[in-house]
């Protein structure tokens, strides 16, 4: 038994309609898996369309979303619409998807990590008050707006219960683009100490490829990891500002003392921090 979740409200995030229909699928089959009893309305947000538009004609309704931040700007945008036009209320439990999470399915044994996305995984809990999704972890605290945290959900799909997305209110990280970064991509970050210097050390090995003699804990790279430069510095911000959302996403929920369903069942390898991401 399980208690909350009557309905799930699915904001599945898409840039272009290439991966919708496919997507839509998927959380059907999750949803079904984990409440079969739950009423499911998916709402498709697509951040390509840069005008107002909704369409709440067909089963899975769709819009516009707000891609000033990409994703969490977009989910922003859907959540607010849900919230006025189906009155959410404590035993709605929304999912947050966007148009990857069945894309990069993780392997392990012939296992994918969306199979562990099931109904035993939620049996017991009340889903009024605990977050599902899985988690990745550093080797070491880090710190965001005084909040220290070692372990964030990945943000491709996650589900939050309504009184926690009230709670929360916005998705996206609060610090302005200046404080964030340098005006030199040659050193990339600024100076704020409210992004401790082993996050910084660690997400500029992910991104850049290359890790910091000073927190060698952490040496993962990122499959497009290149050194920044004049013409990808913009791009460079917004991927930084979005796993900036991500994590603080996570901090967050740590610091509410949110309980957290972790589906990330695979072996927590001694090695993970270091071993080749990629393989």
């Amino acid at each position: 038994m399980i208690v909350g979740a009557r309905r799930v409200i699915a904001l599945f995030l898409v840039y272009g309609r290439t991966f919708s229909d496919e997507g839509i699928s998927h959380i059907r089959k999750i949803v079904d898996r984990m409440l079969p009893d739950s009423d499911l309305q998916i709402i498709v947000i697509d951040n390509k369309i840069d005008q107002p538009y909704v369409n709440t004609d067909k089963p899975v309704w769709e819009m516009s979303g707000d891609n000033t931040l990409g994703e969490f700007t977009g989910w922003d945008h859907g959540y607010e619409f849900a919230k006025r036009m189906l009155g959410l209320n404590t035993d709605d439990l929304v999912l947050f998807a966007n148009d990857t999470f069945f894309r990069r399915n993780y392997r392990d044994g012939g296992v994918g990590y969306m199979d562990f996305f099931n109904r035993p995984l939620i049996e017991g809990h009340d889903l009024t008050k605990e977050c599902i999704g899985y988690l990745d972890d550093f080797p070491r605290d880090v710190e965001l707006m005084g909040i220290r945290y070692t372990s964030w959900i990945r943000s491709n799909i996650f589900f939050l219960p309504f009184d926690v997305c009230q709670k929360l209110g916005k998705l996206t990280f609060p610090l302005p683009e200046e404080e964030i970064f340098s005006s030199n991509h040659k050193t990339f970050w600024g100076p704020t100490d409210k992004i401790s210097d082993n996050w910084k050390a660690y997400i500029s090995s992910w991104l850049f490829g290359h890790s910091s003699p000073e927190f060698p804990e952490y040496q993962l790279h990122w499959h497009s990891a290149r050194q920044p430069d004049r013409q990808n510095f913009e791009f460079f911000k917004r991927k930084a500002r979005a796993i900036l959302s991500e994590h603080y996403l996570a901090a967050r929920l740590h610091a509410m003392n949110c309980p957290i369903i972790d589906t990330n069942l695979f072996p927590r390898l001694p090695d993970r921090h270091i071993a080749p991401y990629y393989s």
